[in-house]
């Protein structure tokens, strides 16, 4: 069967398309919540608390930084929310310091790498809304590889998986930005247009070092040039508008996103 123009999935009463999932599914990394599973006595809602992920890479055997935002909430709960009084333990102040500071063997759960976040996003829109199965997804159709084993940002990004795009304007969502060489790599969930179709500012969300999963904007000063010419101005709280552009290659829209990023 041919794929559709879009993505459209029903998520309770409302009809999403492409673009919308993928902000969607950036937000539930970038700006991260977990409820509680049981009421408080005289509540008529559960506790939610807001929490900033860490990031974590692999390392010395230890891997991690793939979990799923549902999973991550999972191991939260499971160790912060009392079932029987319907309460966190702790302050999210606290828990928030302690997953900062939680030894790998946590933190490979609870935190994101760039290239696991971007995979997860991308593939879970493009499912079809009748499955849980990530299988069914478009990225892991051109890769074949788990969110568990995960895809690298140098893939993700790599011209021979998808088509470049060297104007701002031809830029849509769902492309995926390649930076430090194929080290890193951030994905645009919003592209804002003036009245005559210019594109005037890019969104995207990526995870690194210094701030874990985390947003950002670059406004667009001159549609025709790519995203690290003179007039375009980034902003992010990992770095300054320089250091995003010395950091940045090109961006791309992989293969399997082109059917679904019209």
């Amino acid at each position: 069967m041919k794929a559709c123009s879009k993505s459209i999935i029903k998520k309770g009463d409302i009809f999403m398309g492409f673009k919308e999932l993928v902000s969607t599914y950036q937000s539930f990394y970038t700006n991260f919540s977990v409820t509680g599973s049981t009421l408080p006595a005289g509540a008529t809602m559960p506790e939610t608390i807001k929490l900033r992920l860490p990031y974590f890479q692999s390392h010395d055997g230890i891997y991690g930084g793939k979990s799923s935002y549902a999973d991550i909430q999972n191991a939260i709960r499971n160790k912060y929310f009392n079932t029987q009084t319907g309460h966190w333990n702790k302050s999210a102040a606290t828990i928030q310091s302690e997953i900062n500071s939680a030894p790998d063997s946590e933190k490979k759960i609870y935190g994101m790498d760039c290239s696991g976040l971007v995979y997860f996003v991308l593939n879970e829109s493009t499912k079809p809304s009748t499955t849980d199965d990530m299988t069914k997804g478009a990225l892991y159709s051109q890769f074949k590889v788990s969110y568990a084993n995960g895809v690298s940002a140098n893939n993700l990004t790599s011209t021979s998986n998808g088509v470049q795009k060297t104007r701002a304007q031809d830029m849509v969502v769902g492309c995926t930005m390649r930076s430090d060489n194929g080290g890193h790599v951030l994905v645009i969930y919003q592209v804002d247009k003036n009245s005559s179709g210019i594109v005037t500012k890019i969104y995207y969300a990526h995870s690194n070092g210094s701030d874990g999963p985390h947003t950002g904007t670059i406004t667009i000063g001159d549609s025709t040039k790519d995203l690290k010419d003179a007039k375009q101005t980034w902003n992010d709280i990992a770095y300054t508008d320089s250091v995003a552009k010395n950091y940045y290659n090109y961006t791309i829209l992989l293969n399997n996103l082109i059917p679904y990023a019209s």
